[in-house]
């Protein structure tokens, strides 16, 4: 194997740093719409990444999950994100393909899209995208109108989700 070939079956290392807010995304594989949300994908969901968060002591600040993808915004206070990650996405997996009664990939190859947020503007601007996805996507008029797992509404009541 040369060289070139061997360096692309590694992936680029990520800076992990604690103390840092994070925007992270994952698209469903061929953009199949296998989370579209009923009460069943909005619960397992909804459990996963309670679950995730709590294990590895992630605060998580809001999350949108449309039907082929999520937007997720963290704070990471001890350097765990890429387990938290890794734990979440593969628990959501699990459960999706059960409930869908699949055996393939549930999310798409590529790595996943992991932006840090440096500033808390920028933080307050991801989350403010990730509560708009839908209506950005002309999915509905309103976000709170959204029926998947949204952290919006719990936002605009001041409760926990």
């Amino acid at each position: 194997m040369s060289r070139i070939a061997e360096k692309r079956l590694v992936t680029r290392p990520r800076q992990v740093l604690p103390g840092e807010f994070y925007l992270i995304t994952r698209n469903c594989s061929q953009r199949q719409f296998l989370l579209t949300p009923d009460e069943e994908v909005n619960n397992a969901i909804a459990y996963c990444l309670a679950h995730a968060a709590q294990r590895f002591k992630i605060d998580v600040l809001m999350v949108m999950v449309e039907s082929n993808h999520h937007h997720t915004v963290i704070y990471d206070q001890h350097g765990h994100f890429p387990r938290f990650i890794e734990h979440f996405h593969k628990m959501v997996a699990k459960c999706i393909n059960r409930y869908r009664a699949r055996r393939e990939n549930l999310w798409a190859s590529g790595e996943t899209c992991v932006t840090r947020l440096l500033d808390y503007e920028t933080v307050l601007d991801k989350i403010a995208y990730a509560a708009a996805n839908p209506v950005k996507d002309f999915l509905v008029e309103r976000a709170v109108q959204w029926p998947g797992l949204s952290g919006y509404r719990y936002l605009i009541h001041d409760k926990p989700l």
